[in-house]
């Protein structure tokens, strides 16, 4: 790591209260904890953006589609009643 960010950083961190070291240590942790994100994960995001984008219009809400499941439901019954 740069010595100059380094030395940046324990600059910064000297005026932090307690509760924000804390959640600045929390924050180091995870990054440590953290994988960093390969080429094949950056493919996979960017693959399902662009399907969200596409196809954001189409995809309904679970009480839609509850709603219509039941409509089907009612049909496949009535269908079978008949025959």
């Amino acid at each position: 790591m740069d010595i100059v960010i380094q030395q940046q950083i324990i600059e910064e961190l000297q005026s932090l209260h307690y509760f924000q070291l804390k959640t600045v240590l929390q924050f180091v942790r995870f990054l440590q904890n953290s994988k960093p994100q390969t080429k094949q994960d950056s493919l996979n995001d960017g693959l399902i953006n662009s399907l969200s984008g596409k196809y954001r219009n189409c995809l309904s809400g679970s009480e839609d589609f509850a709603r219509r499941k039941s409509e089907e439901i009612a049909l496949e019954e009535a269908k079978w009643k008949r025959l």
